[in-house]
């Protein structure tokens, strides 16, 4: 998840949407650039033209959220009713529509695009955003997209800007790490087919290391993953987490790397 605004900085949020009528991420935006001065905030908009990011939701794609919402908050699902958003069922309703695999990498791509800030958890404001951001009217629109935007991974920085979201969006509201039993099978799945010692590393944090994954290790990782994919050829040189230090000492121990 992203870091929390403060209650002040989320009231000049909420005074920049009711005058504007724009999304929560144009309002942000905006006043991130003025130091969250309202006026100034205001002002820049209209400068700007006054039309950026405005709501312009098709009714199909309000009925279309209003219906996931509902299977969300059905008495089985268990969804919060304080909530205006697509939760937990429903999303799993909206991701099998939309022909994703829950339990695929392009689930996470979804959210990523969606940017959504809370796991299993799309509000309004985030589906208004980004209907609004890839100008998706229909439902039949939206669904196009995943083929675009899975294919964006194959671009180094795009892949590093979605790894780190998946980070964010799967820990737990106010923790700075994952547990180990949510980190080893999301690395599974994000770093699938990208690096040949996975089932290693997921078995060395499993059963060695097992500690939650601060952000840190999770980053590193990525990094790590790209410059050896010879583990023969690492050196111990500070320059690491001591996790991968030890991973590396853990693969030659089992006689998998050159000592």
């Amino acid at each position: 998840m992203f870091s929390r605004t403060s209650s002040t900085q989320q009231k000049a949020i909420k005074e920049f949407r009711d005058i504007t009528n724009t999304s929560e991420k144009v309002a942000t935006e905006y006043l991130k650039n003025t130091k969250y001065n309202v006026q100034e905030a205001i002002d820049a908009y209209y400068n700007d033209g006054g039309n950026k990011g405005v709501s312009t939701i098709s009714n199909e794609m309000k009925t279309t959220f209003e219906k996931y919402k509902e299977i969300g908050l059905r008495e089985e699902s268990g969804g919060d009713e304080s909530l205006d958003a697509i939760q937990g069922d429903g999303l799993l309703e909206l991701l099998n529509d939309l022909a994703i695999d829950p339990t695929s990498i392009s689930a996470f791509v979804f959210c990523w695009k969606m940017n959504m800030k809370v796991a299993f958890t799309l509000t309004r404001d985030e589906w208004n955003s980004g209907l609004n951001d890839y100008h998706c009217t229909t439902f039949s629109q939206l669904k196009q997209k995943m083929p675009q935007w899975t294919a964006e991974l194959k671009n180094e920085t795009s892949f590093r800007q979605f790894y780190t979201f998946v980070f964010d969006y799967s820990k737990e509201e106010g923790s700075r790490s994952l547990p180990v039993d949510v980190a080893v099978p999301t690395w599974k799945v994000v770093l699938l087919g990208r690096y040949k010692y996975l089932d290693q590393w997921c078995e060395f944090i499993e059963k060695e290391f097992n500690k939650a994954i601060p952000k840190d290790l999770w980053t590193q990782f990525l990094e790590f993953t790209k410059l050896y994919t010879d583990l023969s050829r690492y050196e111990d040189d500070g320059a690491w987490p001591s996790a991968i230090d030890s991973f590396v000492d853990y693969m030659k121990e089992k006689g998998l790397v050159k000592k």
